[in-house]
Protein backbone atom coordinates (compact mmCIF):
# COMPACT_ATOMS: atom_id res chain seq x y z
CA UNK A 1 0.00 0.00 0.00
CA UNK A 2 1.08 3.65 -0.62
CA UNK A 3 -0.21 6.66 1.12
CA UNK A 4 0.58 10.44 -0.67
CA UNK A 5 0.61 12.93 2.49
CA UNK A 6 0.54 16.16 0.54
CA UNK A 7 1.76 19.46 2.55
CA UNK A 8 1.54 22.92 1.76
CA UNK A 9 2.26 26.41 2.86
CA UNK A 10 1.09 29.68 1.59
CA UNK A 11 4.25 31.40 2.18
CA UNK A 12 5.93 32.20 -0.87
CA UNK A 13 9.60 31.75 -0.16
CA UNK A 14 8.97 28.67 1.85
CA UNK A 15 7.10 27.75 -1.80
CA UNK A 16 10.51 28.71 -3.56
CA UNK A 17 12.41 26.19 -1.11
CA UNK A 18 10.03 23.42 -1.34
CA UNK A 19 12.60 20.71 -2.31
CA UNK A 20 14.91 21.98 0.81
CA UNK A 21 12.42 21.62 2.81
CA UNK A 22 11.26 18.21 1.51
CA UNK A 23 14.28 16.74 2.28
CA UNK A 24 14.06 18.12 5.84
CA UNK A 25 10.05 16.73 5.87
CA UNK A 26 11.63 13.31 4.99
CA UNK A 27 14.40 13.44 7.64
CA UNK A 28 12.02 13.70 10.56
CA UNK A 29 9.98 10.58 9.19
CA UNK A 30 10.25 7.04 11.07
CA UNK A 31 13.34 5.12 9.39
CA UNK A 32 11.21 2.02 8.41
CA UNK A 33 9.32 4.25 6.23
CA UNK A 34 10.02 4.40 2.40
CA UNK A 35 9.49 7.88 1.74
CA UNK A 36 9.83 9.36 -1.71
CA UNK A 37 9.36 13.25 -1.87
CA UNK A 38 8.14 15.18 -4.85
CA UNK A 39 7.49 18.90 -5.25
CA UNK A 40 5.87 21.44 -7.42
CA UNK A 41 4.17 24.52 -7.00
CA UNK A 42 4.79 24.72 -3.56
CA UNK A 43 3.35 21.64 -2.27
CA UNK A 44 5.42 18.66 -1.28
CA UNK A 45 3.78 14.94 -1.52
CA UNK A 46 5.67 12.91 0.13
CA UNK A 47 4.71 8.65 -0.75
CA UNK A 48 4.79 6.49 1.80
CA UNK A 49 5.03 2.94 1.43
CA UNK A 50 4.65 0.13 4.47
CA UNK A 51 1.87 -2.39 4.94
CA UNK A 52 1.45 -1.26 8.38
CA UNK A 53 1.35 2.73 7.82
CA UNK A 54 -2.58 3.78 7.66
CA UNK A 55 -3.65 7.07 6.92
CA UNK A 56 -4.56 8.65 10.08
CA UNK A 57 -0.86 7.44 11.66
CA UNK A 58 0.53 8.99 8.22
CA UNK A 59 -0.92 12.50 8.85
CA UNK A 60 -0.39 12.24 12.74
CA UNK A 61 3.32 11.23 12.27
CA UNK A 62 3.79 14.39 9.35
CA UNK A 63 1.92 16.74 11.08
CA UNK A 64 4.47 16.06 14.28
CA UNK A 65 7.31 16.35 12.03
CA UNK A 66 5.70 19.95 10.87
CA UNK A 67 6.41 20.97 14.54
CA UNK A 68 9.67 21.35 13.93
CA UNK A 69 10.66 24.80 13.83
CA UNK A 70 12.46 24.64 10.55
CA UNK A 71 9.15 24.14 9.18
CA UNK A 72 7.14 26.74 10.34
CA UNK A 73 3.77 27.65 8.20
CA UNK A 74 3.96 24.21 6.88
CA UNK A 75 0.84 22.10 7.39
CA UNK A 76 -0.82 18.17 6.07
CA UNK A 77 -3.49 19.43 3.38
CA UNK A 78 -4.12 15.89 2.07
CA UNK A 79 -3.82 12.10 2.44
CA UNK A 80 -5.24 9.63 -0.07
CA UNK A 81 -4.28 5.88 0.13
CA UNK A 82 -3.57 3.81 -3.21
CA UNK A 83 -3.05 -0.12 -2.98
CA UNK A 84 -0.71 -1.64 -4.95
Amino acid sequence: MTLYVTVATSTQSAMRNAPAYAARIASLLPAEWTARVASSDGDITLAVRGDAVRPEEARRVVTAALEDPALKGWSVRDVRRLTD
